[in-house]
Formats: C-alpha cells, structure tokens, sequence
C-alpha cells in the first residue's frame, strides 16, 4: 500500500509504502476551548489496495503554541472506522514526541523512529469505528529550521504537524490562540466567534492540507481577486489591495487554461525567518522578503499551489510541472521568467555536479535548482517533441478530472506518449531521470558551388550522453539568415544545407528553448 505525505517547501506530495489503505475523514464536532481544531469532511472513500482497509471518519485537533519556548502541545483525536490489522502507521513530525495514547475501546500503545509514529491497537479492529487519542509536544523543525519561533510561526503540510493518515480531503475548522499582538492566518475563511486573541478559520471546500501562520507585529489586509478573497499578512508593505494586482491575472489565465480555483479564498502570509514556501489547501506562506512585485511572480506562487493541490504528484516532479506553467504563463503575457524560477535556473547552471540529482528521483531535501530550476524546461522538451496540439490536450486532460489521489509520473508518461510516434517516452527518459544538461560543440564549414550558393557543412557535436532534442538552427551571413529545425539523438550528428549566401556563423537554439550549457562554435 502506499502513505501519501505533503511537502509545504514543494507543495506537492510523495509516496511512502505503509500497510494501510488510503482514507479520507469527515466532520466531527469540536471543543469550544480548542487552542486549534480540524474537522474534516470526506468526499469519498479511497482504498488504494482494493480491501475493506481503514478510514478516518474525524479529527478534532488541539495545538496551543508557545512561541517564547518554540514549543507547541497538541492533542488528537482521530475517530477510525473499517478492518484493519493491530498496527496504524501514522506521519508525524519527529521533533513532536507523542506522551500518550489510548483508544475508546480496548488498549492503544504507541512507538515512534523518525517521522513514523506507530499506533498498536488490542484488539484490532473489524468492521467498527474506534477513537484514537494522541497527546504529544514538542519544537516542529523543517529543513533543519524552527517552525515556530518568538519572530513567528509557520505550519504547512510538511510539517507534520498534525498525525498523518494517508489522503485526506477535508473541510476544516481551525481555531488558533495566539499570544496577545500577533496576527493570524489560516487555510479558509475566518470564522465567527472570535475571541480575545483566540482566531478561528473554515474552509468551506475540500483541502488535502491545513496551512497556519503568525507573528508579531503583522497587520491583515484584504482584497477580491476575480470575486475570491485574498487575504494577506505582513508587515506595513505588504497591502492586499496593491498585491491583488500581481494575482488577478495569473489567476483568472490559470482558472482558464488548467481548472476552476479549487478553494475558496487566496490566503497569503509574509513570514520573516522562513527560507521556503510553504503550501496547504488555499494558503501559502513565504519569506518576508520574497519578491512579488510583476505577474509573473504572482503566477509563480499560485501555480505551485494549484498544481500542489488540485493534482499533486507522487513525488517534487510535480513541482517542475508548476514552475513549467508559471513560465508559460509569463510567456503569453510577455512577461520576464518568474524573478525566483530565474535565480534557480541560474543556480543549476553554475551548481556543482555532485549535488544534481534526477527530477524523477529527487525528494523534499533536493534544491529548487534541480526541480525547479532544470525541471521548468523538462516539460518545454516534452511540449517541443510531441507538439503544442497533443501537450495541450494532454494537459486538459490531465487537469479536468475530479479531485483524487496524486499522479504517478509513469502514468503520466504513458499520457504523453500515447498517440503519437514521437519519441515521447525517450525525453523524458534524458530529463526526468539524467542527471546534467545538453552541451554541445558545433563545427562550421561553408563552400561555393558552381550555382552562385554556398554549401554549408554543419557538424554538431553532443557532449556526453546523447541527448533527442529539436533544435531550431540559424546561419548568419552578411544582413541575411536561414532558419532550420533539425532533429538530433546521436553523439555526431553531420548535416549539409545549401544556402544562397556565405554562412559567417551559425547559432543553435537562438531564443532559449532549450536548458542547456554554453555551446562552442568553430568555423572550419
């Protein structure tokens, strides 16, 4: 079976086996003395062996954060329902240590190794609903940084923060005590009821995550994008109303080109001391000192959510496919590439060989230069072999189907490849599971032939592993110029052109298509 787990860094979501079957929640009530309360809301019942299995039917979720301390404390309660054998594997955050557990029916003991928090309950259960409380506390770290400090505090997807089942797709309550001061941000729309320094939040769709962020010092601002509310946390620049400008358009192209926004409102939060996004369902949460001042950059963030969110992936590949989209974006719109996705393809260009690692293999520790930086123009490779015609409809397709469990990248390739005689499957094999770029040498050698042309010889060489590439090839003569697309797969690939000036030079893929290594030139 496998166990799904969310990557706020990444947004997307990775594979893990356990031996449960996946399962979604649905709502339960909840304490009105809730420091933090989830309650989630099934639309279905997903079972990823095909066995009676185990699903979770409530959650009600108490947290109280300490941020002088770093600390936070958290109670669980997760109501259960099916057949399944004596042990629950759930995903916890390994720096919260679980003090106790018990079942309402029977005996629960609990173990922890890592972020695998393993649940023994006596006797098992078959065909019965049980509850399942877990009483735990401790200082949540991602990527080696404290989530919640005495600055602020973040807590997305993958934090773990709460004990993680595999797929939920939930409506949530959130209710957050905050120290006096501090502004509140949460998945979903506020909630009536406030009290005090006590913030409460409710989505009224489907998330597969909850985002929460805090500070001091913040304000919150709030604005309409396209008839959904966005709302924002920051400090004194960061103003909804002027933010609304940078996300309107994004959002409005993207609802049109990949599927309607899945979430009620647009929650965005300005958090100084983070050093990655952090996504959950409707919310993102950023460093304070993020750029977000083009379109661009607004399409950056929002794709990454809903490609995050709607789809997710069985592994940071999806990401790829958002910044991919975000690119796409800016093209259309003749805007700059995303001032973030530019420093990480920057980035992988002068980035040590050693700590590249395969799109296809990479995890939530593998830097943006690889999944974003290589990985935005892996899908341009594939769009460019198989066709915009074929990419796009692949990519509706792909887009257009209901909210359910994330794609793997194998069915994925199968997608594109199927019903066409390019050689999709080939591409994806030299971008999604090699590690490096194209690098090419080019040889020149141009002759008169007895017709006033000139005989062009063109010798490209591939550097390395061959990569199958369409290349668009230019000669330069004086004030004229010819423009050929060609097809390479081989080491050497010889080439001849006849030509009705004197080729001077010749320059491979001159607009940038493709993400490559400098290409050295020679005329013979």
């Amino acid at each position: 079976m496998i166990h799904i787990f969310f990557d706020a860094g990444t947004g997307f979501r990775y594979l893990h086996e356990v031996r449960e079957p996946i399962a979604r929640s649905r709502r339960r009530s909840w304490p009105a003395v809730a420091a933090l309360v989830l309650s989630l809301v099934p639309l279905s019942n997903i079972n990823a062996s095909g066995d009676a299995g185990l699903t979770v039917v409530g959650m009600d979720v108490r947290v109280e954060l300490r941020p002088e301390q770093g600390l936070m404390t958290e109670t669980a309660r997760i109501t259960l329902e099916g057949s399944s054998g004596p042990v629950v594997r759930f995903r916890l955050n390994q720096a919260l240590l679980v003090e106790r557990s018990r079942a309402g029916e029977g005996v629960a003991g609990h173990s922890q190794t890592g972020d695998e928090l393993t649940v023994t309950m006596t006797p098992p259960m078959e065909n019965e609903r049980r509850t399942l409380t877990l009483v735990m506390t401790g200082r949540p770290r991602y990527l080696g940084a404290d989530r919640i400090t005495e600055n602020g505090a973040v807590l997305g997807g993958a934090d773990h923060w709460i004990p993680t089942l595999p797929l939920t797709a939930a409506m949530v309550n959130l209710e957050v005590v905050a120290p006096p001061g501090w502004a509140v941000l949460g998945s979903g729309e506020p909630a009536a009821g406030r009290t005090g320094d006590v913030h409460r939040f409710q989505t009224m769709r489907p998330v597969r995550s909850v985002g929460l962020a805090a500070g001091p010092g913040l304000r919150t601002t709030v604005a309409t994008l396209a008839r959904t509310p966005l709302r924002v946390i920051g400090d004194q620049s960061r103003d909804a109303s002027g933010l609304a400008s940078i996300f309107a358009d994004p959002m409005t192209w993207l609802s049109g080109t990949v599927a309607p926004y899945p979430f009620e409102s647009l929650n965005l939060a300005f958090v100084p001391g983070i050093r990655r996004p952090a996504y959950a369902g409707g919310f993102i949460a950023i460093p304070a000192d993020q750029a977000t001042t083009t379109l661009a950059d607004g399409a950056d963030l929002i794709a990454s959510l809903w490609f995050g969110q709607h789809l997710a992936g069985d592994g940071p590949w999806m990401e790829s496919l958002a910044a991919w989209q975000a690119m796409a974006y800016a093209r259309d719109r003749g805007q700059g590439v995303p001032s973030r996705l530019a420093a990480q393809r920057d980035r992988y260009l002068s980035m040590s060989g050693n700590r590249d690692v395969a799109i296809s293999r990479a995890d939530g520790d593998t830097t943006g230069a690889v999944i974003r930086g290589k990985g935005s123009s892996a899908w341009d490779m594939i769009r460019m072999t198989c066709g915009n015609r074929h990419f796009q409809a692949r990519m509706a397709a792909m887009t257009a189907e209901p909210f359910g469990p994330p794609l793997e990248l194998a069915a994925v390739r199968a997608r594109f490849a199927a019903g066409t005689t390019e050689p999709v499957e080939m591409v994806f094999i030299d971008w999604f599971d090699r590690i490096g770029l194209p690098r090419f040498t080019t040889a020149l050698k141009t002759l008169p032939t007895s017709r006033d042309e000139w005989r062009a010889d063109l010798s490209i060489k591939q550097l390395g592993r061959a990569y199958t590439l369409s290349l668009d090839v230019v000669f330069h003569g004086a004030g004229q110029e010819r423009r050929e697309t060609i097809r390479i797969d081989q080491h050497t690939t010889q080439l001849l052109f006849v030509l009705p000036f004197q080729a001077l030079r010749v320059e491979l893929d001159p607009l940038g298509r493709i993400f490559k290594q400098p290409t050295f030139t020679r005329k013979q």
